[in-house]
């Protein structure tokens, strides 16, 4: 300032000289002003920010950058913007790959940046040119979006989708593998049944006692595969007891069928380890051992030349939910493992292995193609879960977690019945079904052991045969073609005959009907197609629990 107070022209330039400077005071505290207003509004930015020279060496980051970056400014300031991206899809993704002319076209682009400590993080990446008011370029301004909460969100909404259409899809085989075994196992009654009751009119040294056994097996063989079918599809009846793995396992070990697995690939090796002390869990025997034996079947298969396969049991406590081929609950549990140190899975095979008829095996020379279906349907009727870890070239593991069981006390599993003992004296059985080959398998079977049997086609006529008979059993099939099916037909029997017993029997019946109508005191369940000795047993049995 020029304090002069004179009026000639030295005073008026001086006074003018001031007023400019106050002036230029008052324009560098806007500027001063702006530049913080800018600066704060660049640091508030939750996008990663940065300014590069016409090199594209950096000169300004702002805080989102330093911190999605882990990284201080001094850190960022000097290097060449290029160095912080990766494009993951060029050669390996192991270095960085941007350029000038890439950052100067990028337009929300997904592009992969590096942190201080080497991770990538996925963003949304815009690049632009700083010119002047000639055109020149002066810089480049970079803005990044984090979108790792995207890509997870994605990812988990990816997993959920491909959850859905599998359960969907197992749904929709499971109502076709329904109706299917239903048919088969009426048509399987024949096949097994008929050569049961002529092997026993027969002599032993009979030439046609060899040829009926065949068509026997066979049948029995082609009813294990619709087994399987309903046992993928979840639509068999459960019937759990107290079991022990550690003593399923023993058996498998010592089962024919282990046998002729060790004869078939006599290089394997197969080893186990059984803990001690292991928890009981609810279940069915042959769907554990089913279970079991598919995937030793599985592991010896995936073995070329010599290798090794484990069963491992154990307890297993889960604090918090494993996040693995599926999500498995927090909980108490047992765990079966089958390992193999064989071929191992491909990761685009992964996904699709508990798909019915999904193999990479040429079909009728390792099963049916339902193996690993049937795993799958086993541990879901045990409300259980299954985690996969398989490496190519280095083997797959498969583990079976069964939910512990809350009981106590060990159910005693009965002996193999025979039927010494359990023949019938002249009662009346009624025998219900709408297929005529299956009322005249079930009472030539009654009528061969000492029973009196007659036949009806439906539930309405079961139910008119009641109006002017007595009876002392039922053999009811649970789904017929037409009319009333067998849980409608037994509620209207007990309305007038409470006590009335009876014996349940189909090829295929939903779970929670059969249940429904043994809580209403309905006795066993059949599943067709039954033998001679299971049918005499669970009518002998009910029977007797009347009396």
């Amino acid at each position: 300032d020029l304090p002069l107070d004179s009026h000639d022209e030295v005073g008026v330039l001086g006074r003018r000289f001031s007023d400019m400077l106050a002036e230029l005071r008052r324009t560098q505290a806007r500027l001063t002003e702006a530049h913080d207003y800018l600066n704060n509004i660049i640091e508030s930015l939750n996008d990663v920010l940065i300014v590069a020279d016409d090199n594209g060496t950096i000169i300004r980051v702002n805080r989102a950058a330093r911190q999605l970056l882990d990284c201080t400014s001094e850190e960022l300031i000097g290097r060449p913007c290029m160095e912080l991206f990766v494009d993951a899809a060029a050669g390996n993704g192991d270095g960085p790959t941007a350029s000038i002319p890439a950052i100067e076209a990028g337009r929300n682009e997904q592009k992969t940046m590096l942190r201080k400590d080497g991770g990538r993080l996925p963003v949304l990446f815009s690049g632009a040119c700083i010119e002047n008011g000639h055109g020149q370029r002066l810089g480049f301004v970079l803005l990044a979006q984090d979108i790792s909460g995207l890509k997870a969100a994605e990812m988990e909404k990816r997993l959920l989708e491909e959850k859905l259409s599998r359960a969907q899809k197992m749904e929709a085989l499971g109502v076709l593998a329904g109706g299917v075994a239903h048919d088969l196992n009426n048509i399987l009654s024949g096949i097994s049944s008929y050569p049961e009751l002529l092997l026993l009119d027969l002599p032993e040294k009979s030439p046609l006692r060899e040829p009926l056994l065949t068509i026997k097996q066979s049948g029995e063989r082609a009813a294990a595969v619709v087994q399987d079918l309903l046992t993928m599809a979840r639509r068999g009846v459960m019937v759990t007891e107290p079991l022990q793995i550690n003593a399923l396992v023993r058996e498998y070990l010592a089962s024919p069928e282990h046998n002729k697995l060790c004869e078939l690939h006599p290089e394997v090796t197969v080893r186990h380890d059984l803990a001690e002390g292991l928890s009981q869990i609810e279940g069915v025997p042959i769907q554990v051992r089913k279970a079991l034996m598919n995937l030793m079947q599985n592991a010896a298969e995936a073995l070329s030349g010599s290798g090794e396969a484990l069963i491992r049991t154990c307890n297993v406590r889960l604090d918090q939910p494993c996040h693995g081929y599926e999500e498995i609950p927090a909980g108490d549990y047992v765990l079966l493992e089958v390992r193999d140190t064989g071929t191992g899975i491909s990761e685009e095979d992964l996904p699709h292995i508990f798909e019915p008829f999904y193999t990479r095996k040429k079909m009728g020379r390792s099963g049916s193609g339902l193996g690993m279906a049937v795993v799958w349907g086993a541990l879901k009727d045990h409300r259980g879960f299954i985690d996969v870890e398989s490496h190519p070239g280095r083997g797959t593991a498969v583990r079976l977690y069964f939910p512990c069981s809350t009981k106590d006390v060990f159910a005693q599993i009965p002996a193999p019945s025979t039927l010494e003992g359990k023949t019938g004296r002249g009662q009346l059985i009624l025998v219900v079904d709408d297929v005529k080959t299956q009322r005249l398998i079930a009472s030539t079977m009654l009528n061969r052991v000492g029973y009196q049997a007659v036949a009806v086609e439906s539930g309405e006529a079961a139910l008119a045969y009641l109006e002017q008979h007595e009876v002392d059993l039922i053999l009811l099939d649970m789904i017929m073609a037409t009319g009333m099916d067998g849980l409608e037909t037994y509620r209207e029997v007990i309305k007038k005959k409470p006590d009335q017993r009876v014996v349940i029997a189909s090829g295929y019946a939903e779970d929670d009907r059969v249940a429904e109508a043994q809580r209403l005191g309905a006795g066993q369940y059949l599943q067709k197609p039954y033998s001679l000795e299971k049918l005499t047993s669970a009518v002998y049995d009910a029977l007797q629990a009347k009396d």
